[in-house]
């Protein structure tokens, strides 16, 4: 078991790094700016990538707290408002 938490990371980690390298994901519109300034994308797909990317962020979030949804409303229900923000965003 400590084997494979020590591993796990390291192969998500690697999945970014190919899939960035290989496929040239990039998945911040900074980074997709930065990338047609740099002449590694066309200026006119630079709309579509990031309407991809906030979309996609959006879904993440809504993925995210439908399966946190209980733990979510169990938090707001029993920690103060200042301390809940820390709670929600600390590794559970």
């Amino acid at each position: 078991m400590f084997l494979l938490s020590r591993i796990k990371p390291g192969f998500c980690r690697l999945s970014f790094i190919l899939a960035f390298l290989r496929l040239g994901a990039h998945l911040n519109p900074a980074v997709t700016l930065a990338m047609a300034v740099v002449g590694r994308v066309k200026f006119f797909k630079v709309p579509v990538y990031w309407l991809a990317q906030y979309l996609g962020a959006f879904v993440g979030a809504v993925c995210v707290y439908v399966v946190y949804r209980g733990l979510i409303c169990f938090l707001i229900l029993l920690i103060p408002t200042k301390r809940l923000c820390v709670c929600l965003f600390k590794t559970l």
